[in-house]
């Protein structure tokens, strides 16, 4: 039994969700009872089969940033993995050998499941080769944005200590939902994400322990698939599909191909709407 919890985002996409919990418990140690949702939806698109389907932890939305605080804190396992509901999973990892590299390595700060030696975005880092096909590095400001953004909910897995941490520095009326969730820690947390006003920000966090140290396999396992779009982020986009078209096709029975995506090789962490195919599930 692993000692991680799986805490999943998700927003008016249940097509997307069964799919990533099937893949996600087709190709990992993951169980079911170790997954959390939390989620939001319209009064078009209901959870109900999801929640009659999975023994996962459902709960619905009412005060974002309590809610996540809360669901950490009671669950008490000693590691949490974040995942967006458009992630998906396609190929093989062990939840537990996550695990010992964040329990036997003090510096790394997380383990992320969309990262690997495929990705391409600007310098790549100066990896370290360990063990069971895992790659670690040191943030730098010289590498591609990717390799420095290490906080990050789509599909990484970190210490629930250093979670907790950081929740209590959140401002609950900005951080109400994912994007702000992720975006508010490079500005209360020293890193090499960030580039613009690099002098100012290194006299805000002088004396401060910035965290460092990331992991991932030797190749992602799994990217976001950017189909539609369901955050508020008054964004120039157009959905391939509509949120409320997957649901109708969810209904049907229909879900994600993840079993077609393990020879794909991508070279961005979100592989948008390519790979994106849909079958007929077994029932």
């Amino acid at each position: 039994m692993s000692n991680t919890q799986i805490l999943i985002f998700s927003k008016d996409r249940t097509l997307q969700l069964n799919s990533l919990i099937q893949s996600l418990l087709y190709f990992s140690d993951v169980l079911e009872d170790d997954i959390s949702v939390l989620f939001k939806s319209n009064k078009e698109i209901s959870y109900e089969m999801l929640m009659d389907k999975y023994k996962c932890t459902f709960q619905e939305e009412k005060s974002f940033l309590n809610d996540v605080k809360n669901i950490v804190q009671s669950n008490q396992k000693k590691y949490c993995m974040f995942l967006v509901d458009d992630f998906i999973v396609r190929d093989y990892f062990s939840i537990l050998l996550m695990e010992s590299i964040l329990g036997s390595n003090k510096d790394i700060t997380t383990f992320s499941l969309r990262l690997g030696n495929n990705i391409e975005d600007g310098t790549p880092p100066l990896f370290i080769n360990q063990p069971n096909s895992v790659l670690t590095w040191k943030t730098n400001k010289s590498y591609g944005k990717s390799w420095n953004y290490i906080w990050e909910l789509s599909s990484s897995m970190y210490k629930s200590t250093f979670i907790m941490d950081y929740l209590d520095k959140c401002d609950p009326q900005y951080v109400n939902f994912p994007n702000p969730l992720e975006s508010y820690y490079y500005g209360c947390t020293p890193s090499q994400y960030v580039t613009k006003n690099r002098f100012l920000r290194k006299l805000k966090f002088l004396g401060k322990a910035e965290p460092k140290g990331m992991a991932s396999f030797t190749v992602s396992k799994g990217f976001t698939q950017g189909v539609n779009l369901v955050a508020n982020r008054n964004l120039d986009y157009k959905d391939l599909y509509s949120p409320e078209s997957l649901h109708e096709k969810f209904i049907e029975g229909y879900g994600i191909d993840y079993l077609s995506l393990s020879n794909v090789v991508n070279k961005k962490p979100n592989a948008g709407t390519d790979h994106f195919k849909l079958i007929k599930y077994e029932t």
